[in-house]
């Protein structure tokens, strides 16, 4: 049987290297250099949830595979990250890549720092294209703004004893 921790990793690397390598060929397509290094900021809050060496192994991963691109990173607790993202994007300075929750999503449209990424997919290497699906993205304001790399559901429960007592369900 597999760790189930082996496998939540190798989902995840497997989906941080989808995004940022298709964001990274489709910008190296769109602008027209393939050479030389890049730097890539990639902003996140999980590396305390993961741990360091699960980060360092996703980064070292990645950087091997992509030899040309440098990642950098911008990381910070789930509490501190909206504020500390929202003060560098205002600076001028945001991520290349960064997670956010979708409900963030008017503060960041204010700052500019959105951009549709439909023609974006549409270029990206077919390593990519292959496995997006268009149910994973986050529309605003008539631009995809966002694609998942992940989901969760969260079911609501109630006690049904409570309602009935109080006259609710029949």
């Amino acid at each position: 049987m597999v760790p189930k921790k082996w496998f939540q990793h190798q989902c995840f690397f497997k989906g941080i290297r989808l995004v940022v390598a298709g964001l990274i060929l489709g910008l190296c397509v769109s602008s027209g250099f393939a050479q030389g290094k890049i730097k890539l900021t990639w902003s996140e809050w999980w590396d305390q949830e993961w741990g360091e060496k699960t980060i360092n192994w996703i980064i070292s991963s990645f950087e091997k595979e992509y030899p040309n691109v440098k990642v950098e990173t911008v990381f910070a607790p789930h509490n501190q990250y909206m504020d500390k993202l929202l003060t560098i994007c205002q600076a001028g300075e945001a991520p290349d890549v960064m997670s956010m929750e979708v409900t963030w999503a008017a503060s960041f449209d204010k700052l500019g720092v959105f951009k549709n990424l439909e023609s974006l997919i549409s270029k990206s290497d077919p390593e990519f294209t292959s496995r997006h699906n268009p149910a994973w993205d986050s529309w605003w304001k008539g631009r995809i703004v966002m694609t998942y790399l992940y989901t969760m559901s969260y079911g609501v429960y109630y006690n049904v004893r409570m309602f009935e007592k109080k006259g609710g369900f029949a």
